[in-house]
């Protein structure tokens, strides 16, 4: 097992060591103040930084429209996408850091969103905690599970829920589905199913006063979004992370027959919900981006794959406004 660990890590270094060319794009349109919103994750709430390398890499460096990068760092395991906690911090945040807000009215500013910060955004909008005018603010949408991820459920229903039955080599197994996992999400411990994963079970199985808020969510979101990378392939970029998204997709597939097409957490369906999946292209030089990445490369964590327009999330960005 090291041997291949320490072979994935040297291809992953080399495949995303260059990207398609040597060409770079400079901004097309205003600079602006930048705000990255991370996703699920065990991520030690704190101030904003300018950098944050182990969950975006160094996207602060390809970030031709950014007068400034603000990074956020919410506690996303134990609040929910649409808690007011996490709505008063995005309000503020994006008030703090965008360029002529006004009372509750967000200024200048281009909004990069990555998986559950797209619900916590959209949520916050759609409750009237703050606003925006879409003339002024950009909305850069990638990997937002919008309708909810199969995978949170799948997580409380199959791993953390024991019975009887679940003694032996099956609870052995399990928790070795729970390991998976928990590297998956960067946590120490997802059992009992905290708040944050129980926020994003699918919008089909949660309480009807859950399900308006996805839908109310969803048309913000809609209303609001310029541009978005949704991505088809848990193994992407092959790089450290492609281990235990992998593993977590193939288990779930297996064991409970999940086929969608999906970035090894959330499914294409639900990224592109509200945004129609049919005006997704295949190249970076597309606003909506069908990429063959997996959820951490829509981060831009590992940079761009060295060959084909389907690999180039950090390229997509640059080239994007």
């Amino acid at each position: 097992m090291s041997i291949l660990v320490l072979a994935i890590a040297a291809m992953a270094a080399f495949m995303t060591s260059s990207s398609i060319d040597d060409a770079t794009c400079g901004c097309k349109g205003e600079m602006r103040p930048c705000l990255f919103l991370h996703g699920l994750g065990d991520v030690a709430a704190g101030n904003r930084s300018s950098t944050f390398l182990s969950y975006w890499g160094d996207i602060h460096d390809h970030a031709p429209c950014c007068s400034s990068t603000d990074f956020v760092h919410w506690d996303t395991i134990n609040h929910g996408w649409h808690s007011q906690e996490l709505q008063a911090a995005f309000c503020d945040a994006a008030l703090h850091v965008s360029d002529g807000a006004v009372n509750r009215t967000i200024g200048k500013l281009i909004l990069v969103a990555h998986s559950m910060g797209n619900l916590i955004a959209a949520s916050a909008l759609a409750s009237g905690a703050c606003h925006l005018h879409p003339q002024d603010v950009s909305w850069v949408h990638v990997g937002g599970p919008m309708n909810g991820n199969w995978k949170a459920n799948y997580l409380h229903d199959f791993v953390c829920e024991r019975g009887p039955a679940d003694s032996g080599w099956w609870g052995h197994f399990k928790d070795v589905c729970k390991q998976i996992i928990q590297i998956a999400v960067n946590n120490d411990d997802v059992c009992p199913t905290p708040a944050g994963v129980a926020s994003l079970f699918h919008q089909s199985t949660v309480s009807a006063t859950h399900a308006a808020q996805y839908a109310a969510a969803q048309r913000a979101h809609a209303l609001h979004v310029t541009a978005a990378m949704c991505g088809v392939s848990p193994v992407g970029l092959l790089s450290m992370d492609s281990i235990p998204l992998g593993a977590a997709n193939a288990i779930h597939f297996l064991l409970d027959g999940h086929a969608a097409v999906n970035d090894g957490a959330v499914d294409f369906d639900s990224c592109t919900m509200s945004l129609d999946g049919a005006r997704f292209g295949t190249s970076f030089t597309d606003p909506f981006y069908k990429a063959s990445v997996n959820h951490f490369d829509l981060a831009f964590k590992h940079g761009d794959g060295w060959w084909g327009d389907a690999r180039q999330p950090r390229k997509w960005f640059q080239c994007l406004l």
